[in-house]
């Protein structure tokens, strides 16, 4: 748990002088009381925030509270709340993936196309996945492991079972489902002997 003193009051205590209406309001005039409920009021919030929350105060204009008097304590919590909700968007914006450049795709293809004469691609073209492991390496530039494999033919197979409804007999299936099926098999075709021709 983050220090409410060390990452917000002291710094504010440097710059602020201690409260004056706030204090006989809130706590009846005692300072230590009522550093101690700014304590326990932000105790929750992530050391970052407030960091955050105590520099966004100091640099504030002057009449959003009391001139340079340490802030209320609600006006404490608020600025805490703000700061946590700021930093968890810019970590979300930092986090989310990057668009691929044309360079980068490329390097990609060319990543996947150097794999396809290894063993586990020759493994993956004998068991029927070798559409998967060629999308997995051009996307990830990596080959998969062994629980990636397992996950990505198990959402395979969902995605089949659910274009046949469930059942074996496609001729009753809807002309869409019988295009995509058809397409996966000659995506996995492809992709098979693209790894048989690099293994020769």
């Amino acid at each position: 748990m983050a220090d409410p003193f060390e990452n917000f009051i002291l710094p504010l205590r440097a710059v602020f002088s201690d409260p004056k209406t706030s204090l006989s309001v809130e706590t009846g005039g005692d300072t230590t009381q009522f550093y101690a409920t700014v304590a326990v009021a932000i105790s929750d919030f992530s050391g970052e925030a407030m960091r955050e929350a105590a520099d966004r105060l100091i640099k504030a204009p002057r009449d959003q509270y009391e001139g340079r008097a340490f802030p209320p304590i609600d006006r404490c919590v608020q600025s805490c709340r703000e700061a946590e909700s700021d930093i968890a968007a810019r970590k979300k914006v930092a986090n989310a993936p990057k668009p691929v450049s044309p360079a980068r795709g490329a390097d990609d293809w060319k990543f996947a196309h150097s794999q396809l004469g290894t063993p586990l691609a020759g493994r993956a073209a004998k068991e029927g996945w070798a559409a998967i492991f060629i999308e997995f390496c051009r996307v990830h530039g990596r080959q998969p492991l062994e629980s990636e494999i397992a996950k990505a033919r198990a959402k395979r197979r969902e995605m089949v079972a659910g274009l046949k409804m469930g059942g074996q007999d496609e001729s009753g299936l809807s002309r869409i489902a019988k295009t995509v099926l058809n397409a996966l098999r000659r995506r996995e075709e492809n992709s098979r002997n693209k790894i048989l021709e690099a293994s020769k």
